[in-house]
């Protein structure tokens, strides 16, 4: 199945930024003072998709190979079919588009100073002090079109069946919450700064050949909970949802073997570009009530609402990193330089994500499991609940069971909690190039730990900020481990170099054709020497926590004692069909309870990625002008031809693809993964085996090829110097 796009994507922003700064710098004696202000007004026009804006290009459209299939004409289910070949002829099975196209004029603005004495105290010894402030504000909309839940004042209201249940306001900035922002706001930011360079005067130091620096910083991040997106999306809560089978008609269709598709022609199928999908517009969307108040769980459904609830908290503290550093440099003579460097760095009041305070009850939710029934079935609303239309709505089990069961999901933003610290020691070798060589070489030693490795809030974009999925976001201890992208040994090297051959160098200075074949060659080469990132084991479902996946935790597995993390069956001969990580080292949580795996494992990493990448040059002189000349080029990448075993970070490492039926009173799947690759026998149907095969996820600890890093690229050129 082909999934293209998003209901609110893709944005189409334009932004502004306004800038005034200027700084003075005034010498006294040994004092160089310097002072700045800087001020920035920032505008981003955000709005999101909606057929009535960008009119087809935007939403989800779903297509599958029942459109290209050969019995799609007549009977669904055919052989053959290609859902990319769907997607060519722009036939989906399934469109989702939101019909409001909902304008947004979002404001920012920031104000900065800054003051810096640099202060020689003596020849030799160097201080700089100084401090900065800034305010960075919070995101403000020109016309207030932006509101977050307020659960400080919850309404009672009577449900259709007489039953009575507690609904809330959303309530928008402006004159409704006194204040343009949704966020708090923070004005007492000051980042005080201290570097110093000090060359002792010793007597083995007598040439000023050995200099030591170091500083300290703090700088605060412009964190927002709300992001560049709409947030909440008002207005896209009601996306027009069309699913159908193009070919097989509808009852009441004009047309006999045509569907009521739901394009600009409902009498022939939905084909972009060719027939849209008709949404149809609210017109009170971008219309903000008179009070500021927009009611979430009164009975009849405000089509305004956004489709997630979220608020944002009251409080929280600006997130901000230590940055401090201790460096030794020495002059070796001969052109070396030898660098020691120790790097710290603290961050504190980093931004958290996002979790849902509004879980089905654990206890309602596992008995219906105990039942054999499905959380997620929809039934008839049994509080009476109404459309704006008067029509009865239909609800899922699980948010019978909420605390609050008129709202739904309710998300927090805006929580500040996580922290991190990075530790680093690193050793540098330098030649500067001088005659015909030139390298440098560094080898770092580093460890980095922090609570979550992704600041975006959503748990999902691994390309964001390294990627994190919480067990519990309530137990910060549960999630503190090493960071996903920690890489403990790093080893680098650059290479410059004139090979000494030919007429006027050191060997074979002779002309003729021997200059002709060895002289004119150049050098070049950057290699590095990297150990494997972490692994992040994941169970793959929620195991009877209700709320898991909705909140956007996942939970993680047990382990195994005694039994090896990596396969011992592993070889690079099999590498993209055995497991790496090794299945039988995991087990499988009791019901209802989450893994002691941790978030991040430090002594289960993957292979080290070894890199070399060559240049090599031959520069020929045919002409009297020698600022005329050709050179001859081989660019060699990869050229170990060396391969950067890589996991699919959606795929290979995930237990499970989907959640086995469990429940409390039904047979237990708690216990060891067998190992499922390669022969295995057909387990009796209905043991926890046979389950268990049936669920897993055959790419579990697997190298996923496609992930790999390309293989040896050779590149030969000519280039004429005129």
């Amino acid at each position: 199945m082909v999934n293209l796009g998003s209901i609110t994507g893709p944005i189409h922003s334009i932004e502004h930024q306004y800038q005034a700064s200027d700084d003075a710098t005034m010498a006294l004696g040994r004092h160089i003072i310097t002072s700045g202000v800087d001020l920035r007004f920032m505008q981003s026009g955000v709005v999101s998709a909606g057929n009535g804006n960008l009119e087809a290009c935007c939403g989800i459209y779903v297509f599958n190979a029942g459109p290209t299939n050969s019995g799609y004409g007549k009977t669904p289910g055919g052989p053959g079919g290609y859902p990319f070949a769907s997607f060519l002829l722009g036939v989906p099975v399934q469109t989702i588009v939101t019909g409001n196209a909902l304008p947004y004029y979002y404001r920012y603005r920031t104000v900065a100073a800054f003051f810096q004495d640099d202060f020689k105290v003596r020849p030799s010894l160097t201080l700089n002090l100084g401090v900065r402030w800034q305010y960075v504000s919070p995101r403000a909309e020109k016309y207030n079109r932006q509101a977050s839940l307020d659960l400080k004042h919850p309404m009672l209201v009577q449900n259709a069946n007489g039953s009575t249940s507690y609904a809330f306001n959303y309530l928008f900035s402006g004159d409704a919450s006194g204040s343009r922002y949704l966020e708090p706001t923070h004005k007492l930011n000051f980042e005080p700064r201290f570097g110093f360079a000090w060359t002792p005067h010793i007597r083995w130091n007598k040439r000023n050949s050995f200099v030591v620096r170091g500083g300290y910083g703090i700088s605060h991040i412009a964190a927002t909970a709300t992001g560049r997106d709409p947030q909440p999306a008002f207005s896209a809560g009601n996306p027009g949802n069309f699913s159908y089978l193009q070919w097989t008609g509808r009852p009441g269709s004009p047309i006999p073997g045509r569907p009521l598709s739901g394009g600009v022609d409902p009498n022939y199928l939905i084909s972009l570009g060719r027939n849209n999908p008709l949404v149809f517009t609210d017109p009170t969307a971008a219309q903000i009530p008179p009070d500021g108040l927009l009611c979430l769980g009164c009975p009849i459904r405000d089509p305004r609402l956004p489709s997630t609830a979220m608020t944002f908290v009251d409080s929280n503290k600006t997130p901000y990193i230590q940055t401090w550093n201790l460096t030794t440099q020495s002059d070796l003579g001969h052109s070396l330089v030898v660098t020691l460097t120790y790097m710290g760095q603290k961050g504190t009041h980093l931004p958290s994500g996002k979790f849902n305070l509004n879980n089905p009850d654990p206890e309602q939710f596992a008995a219906l499991l105990d039942q054999g029934g499905n959380p997620d079935e929809m039934i008839p609303d049994p509080l009476g609940r109404k459309d704006r239309n008067g029509q009865p709505i239909n609800v899922a089990r699980r948010d019978l069971m909420r605390p609050f069961p008129l709202l739904g999901d309710v998300f927090v933003l805006g929580i500040t909690n996580n922290n991190s610290i990075y530790h680093a020691g690193t050793i540098a070798l330098e030649r500067r190039f001088k005659g015909v060589l030139g390298f440098r070489f560094n080898y770092t030693f580093s460890k980095s730990i922090d609570d979550s490795s992704d600041g975006m809030g959503d748990f999902n974009n691994q390309f964001n900020w390294g990627y994190s999925f919480l067990q519990d976001p309530t137990d910060r201890k549960g999630n503190r481990s090493v960071s996903n992208y920690d890489s403990r040994h790093r080893f680098n090297l650059t290479l410059n170099a004139d090979l000494p051959l030919g007429r006027g160098r050191q060997f074979l200075n002779r002309g003729g054709w021997t200059n002709l074949l060895v002289g004119g060659w150049s050098l070049n080469a950057v290699g590095t020497l990297y150990s494997g990132y972490p692994f992040a084991p994941l169970l793959g479902d929620a195991n009877g926590i209700p709320g898991a996946q909705a909140s956007g935790l996942a939970i993680r597995p047990s382990l195994v004692p005694g039994v090896p993390l990596i396969n011992p069956r592993w070889t690079r001969d099999h590498a993209h069909d055995v497991p790496y990580f090794n299945p039988e080292a995991f087990a499988r949580p009791a019901y209802g309870q989450i893994g002691d795996s941790p978030r991040t494992m430090d002594y289960l990493r993957g292979p080290w990625r070894p890199g070399l990448n060559l240049s090599v040059f031959k520069s020929l002189y045919p002409f009297e002008n020698r600022r005329r000349y050709v050179q001859l080029r081989g660019e060699f990448f990869n050229a170990l031809n060396r391969t950067w075993f890589t996991m699919n970070p959606n795929s290979s490492v995930k237990v499970f693809n989907s959640g086995p039926p469990i429940s409390r009173t039904g047979l237990s799947l708690a216990g060891p993964i067998p190992y499922l690759v390669g022969s295995v026998p057909k387990y009796p149907v209905g043991t926890r085996e046979n389950i268990i095969a049936t669920y897993y996820n055959y790419n579990f600890g697997v190298f996923n090829k496609d992930n790999n890093n390309s293989g040896r690229i050779i590149q030969l050129a000519i280039k004429v110097f005129w």
